[in-house]
């Protein structure tokens, strides 16, 4: 570590230690933003996005933009939802540059790339670079998690960042998009690798909340899984997917984390029918692999309400709607559905960094 890098960040620990008193102050003030629900399509500091998929019939789109007037720093990790492995890589934004990558493919560092115009049909690669980003192999299906930081690597608070996947079928063409789950960075932050999400004061938090707090209810309206297609008909048939991330992540020791989900079902006769699943770090799950109460011709009607808690603290889901034409040669399409954050976790939690921060 050179000299003057250390000289900076010693400075930066004198003046934290002296304005101590002063942020616990705002920590306490700000504990009302502490809760503030979660973004989908606004800035923020740390970027979620639940699902990414790379095989031989799906990849994915990944757009990432910096809204700020002034160049932003993101470090950024790939988690294998089933192996729990992390690739990270850091990414450079001009102001109010946008950038995109294959997930397959990832992106190089290459100033001779080809414009993106109307003679170029392949835009792929096509502006700023924005640094080396890994492709990632076949077989990989898991997370990307974003955190906004300074040059220097230290974690901040710019809420500078907005994100957008694309998940592509291959094969067919189909593709289905959601935006990035955000979470509000203040200026609370210590500029340590423990990430502060919600939650007061602790020996572990000791300026409170860094960032706002995970929701722990969301709410879902969809269809019954087997309910038929309004437009195919007859034969046709909708199930809906739902991926869980805990937010608490241990990046540190690449532990998964917890999540046990309680589910609340609502049909349109207002009955009300309850489960329960669990999930370790990452999942994705047919809902009525889960119960099949969330099959049409069990709970009775086309139109549901499911509301999601997590008995052990905050987490990030993503609805999927995938429908089937039937037939010999079936046709499948998807698409994102919207979830709506009722409740955030009063508690707090953590995202633990590798060493390097």
């Amino acid at each position: 570590m050179s000299s003057r890098r250390f000289s900076e960040r010693r400075a930066r620990r004198v003046g934290y230690c002296l304005l101590t008193l002063s942020l616990v102050v705002i920590a306490i003030l700000l504990g009302g933003a502490a809760g503030a629900q979660v973004s989908e399509g606004k800035p923020a500091s740390i970027l979620m996005l639940p699902l990414l998929v790379v095989d031989a019939q799906h990849d994915a789109l990944i757009q990432v933009t910096n809204t700020s007037r002034n160049r932003r720093f993101a470090h950024c990790f790939y988690i294998d939802g089933t192996s729990w492995q992390q690739t990270s890589f850091d990414l450079t934004l001009n102001a109010q540059q946008p950038t995109h990558w294959v997930l397959s493919r990832g992106r190089q560092v290459d100033a001779s790339d080809p414009p993106c115009s109307p003679t170029n049909a392949d835009c792929d690669a096509a502006g700023v670079d924005p640094g080396l980003v890994p492709p990632m192999l076949p077989g990989f299906r898991g997370e990307l998690l974003c955190v906004e930081v300074e040059q220097s690597g230290f974690p901040i608070g710019g809420n500078a960042l907005v994100g957008v996947v694309s998940l592509t079928d291959v094969t067919t063409g189909d593709v289905a998009s959601y935006p990035a789950i955000g979470l509000s960075g203040f200026d609370t932050s210590n500029l340590d690798g423990t990430l502060c999400l919600g939650g007061g004061v602790s020996d572990t938090c000791p300026f409170g909340a860094e960032y706002s707090g995970c929701p722990q209810t969301w709410t879902l309206n969809h269809l019954a899984d087997g309910t038929p297609d309004a437009l195919a008909g007859s034969g046709s048939s909708v199930q809906t997917t739902l991926t869980v991330v805990p937010c608490a992540h241990d990046l540190l020791n690449s532990v998964p984390q917890p999540a046990v989900l309680q589910l609340f079902v609502f049909n349109q006769l207002e009955q009300r029918f309850t489960m329960s699943t669990s999930v370790n770090g990452w999942a994705e799950r047919h809902l009525a692999d889960i119960s099949n109460v969330f099959t049409r011709g069990v709970i009775g009607t086309d139109y549901l309400q499911t509301r999601v808690t997590d008995a052990n603290g905050g987490v990030m889901l993503l609805g999927r709607e995938i429908r089937s034409s039937g037939g010999a040669q079936p046709v499948s399409t998807s698409a994102a559905l919207p979830l709506h954050p009722e409740t955030t976790f009063a508690g707090g939690e953590v995202i633990v960094l590798p060493p390097q921060f």
